[in-house]
C-alpha cells in the first residue's frame, strides 16, 4: 500500500490522477494539498471537492495552498482546462466537502510527513510552490517523505507554454528549482516529454468516458473540453494526453515506469524564452554545482496504462 499526499492544480489532467489514486487498491490518499495552476486557488478547492464526491472519498482531507507563484504572476491555462479549470463542469456535478480550515497547504505537508517520516510518497501535479514555502519553513520537509514523484519540467527543450518550458515549471520557476536541486529525498520527474509520448488510443479513451458508472459520466463531462483540442490540434499523435495521471501512475504502480534515467538538471530562472526550462549536464563537467540525480521517467507499460484506467472507472 502506497501512502500518498498529491499536491494539484486541480485541471482535468489532475482529476484523471486524482480520481486514480482514490479508486486504486495499492494507494492510501493520506492528504491532498491545493495550489494556484491550472485555475485560481478558489476554482481548484471546488474542483477537488468534486472529485472526492464523485469517487466517494469525502473523507480525504485537504488543504488550501498558495494563490499564486513566489515571484510571479499568475497564468492560468484556461485555453487547455476551461475557465474553472475543470473543463467547464456542468452544475449537475455538484461539490461535496469544504478544504480544512485554519491550516495552509504547507504547514499540511510539513506535518503530515513529519508524522509519517519516510512513508509518505509525494506526488505533485502542479506549479512546486506549496512544497517551496514549505521547505522555507522547515528546510528539512524533503528529508520526511519516501520519493517525490512530480510531472513537470522537460528535458529535450519542448515547451507546452513558453518555446522552452513546461507549465507547472515556467508557473513557478523558483519553486522548481527548490524541487530538483534542493530535495534531500530521491525524486522521479515525468517530463513534458514524455507526457506527449505516452499517450493512449481514442478507443481507450472512449472506453474509459463512456461507461455508466458515476466516475465515467464525471470524466466524459469533464473531458470534453480537452477532448476537442487534441482533435482538432496537430499534436503529431492520434489519441488522447494523459498528464498528470501519469505521475501518479508511477506511484501506485512503479512497475508501470518502464524506461527512465538519472541526471543532473538545473532549472533555467532568468531566460526571456527559457525560463522554467529544465536542462541537465550532457558531459561531466557541465552544472559542477548540481551534484544530486534526478530520475526521469521516459515510457510507461500500455498495458499497465489501460488496466487502471479501466479498474478507475470500474470497466471490467
Amino acid at each position: 500500500m502506497k501512502n500518498l499526499i498529491i499536491d494539484t492544480d486541480c485541471g482535468v489532467d489532475d482529476a484523471i490522477a486524482l480520481i486514480a489514486a482514490l479508486s486504486s487498491g495499492n494507494a492510501n490518499v493520506v492528504a491532498i494539498t491545493c495550489v494556484s495552476g491550472n485555475a485560481s486557488l478558489r476554482d481548484v478547492l471546488v474542483n477537488v471537492s468534486k472529485v472526492l464526491k464523485t469517487c466517494g472519498r469525502e473523507g480525504v482531507p485537504f488543504y488550501a495552498g498558495c494563490e499564486g507563484p513566489l515571484a510571479r504572476e499568475n497564468v492560468f491555462a484556461n485555453n487547455y482546462h476551461g475557465t474553472d479549470g475543470l473543463g467547464e463542469c456542468p452544475s449537475e456535478f455538484e461539490k461535496g466537502p469544504e478544504a480544512q480550515p485554519g491550516i495552509h497547504a504547507a504547514e499540511a505537508l510539513i506535518k503530515t510527513s513529519k508524522d509519517r517520516v519516510g512513508e509518505i510518497v509525494l506526488v505533485m501535479l502542479g506549479p512546486c510552490t506549496n512544497l517551496a514555502v514549505a521547505h522555507h519553513i522547515d528546510p528539512r520537509v524533503t528529508t520526511y517523505f519516501k520519493e517525490i514523484i512530480c510531472m513537470g519540467g522537460n528535458i529535450e527543450g519542448k515547451g507546452n507554454v513558453t518555446p522552452g518550458a513546461e507549465f507547472n515549471f515556467a508557473s513557478d520557476p523558483e519553486a522548481a528549482h527548490v524541487l530538483v536541486q534542493q530535495s534531500k529525498c530521491p525524486v522521479l520527474l515525468v517530463p513534458w516529454e514524455t507526457i506527449t509520448k505516452n499517450w493512449i488510443p481514442w478507443n481507450l479513451y472512449e472506453r474509459m468516458i463512456n461507461g455508466t458508472t458515476p466516475k465515467s459520466k464525471f470524466l466524459k463531462a469533464i473531458c470534453a473540453f480537452t477532448e476537442k483540442y487534441y482533435r482538432d490540434e496537430n499534436v503529431g499523435h492520434d489519441g488522447y494526453e494523459l498528464g498528470d495521471f501519469l505521475a501518479v501512475l508511477a506511484a501506485i504502480r512503479p512497475d508501470s515506469v518502464t524506461k527512465k534515467i538519472s541526471r543532473r538538471l538545473a532549472v533555467e530562472l532568468r531566460g526571456e524564452h527559457t525560463s522554467g526550462q529544465v536542462v541537465q549536464a550532457w558531459y561531466n563537467d557541465m552544472l559542477p554545482a548540481v551534484t544530486k540525480s534526478t530520475a526521469v521517467a521516459l515510457e510507461f507499460d500500455p498495458r499497465i496504462v489501460e488496466e487502471t484506467l479501466r479498474s478507475m472507472v470500474g470497466d471490467p
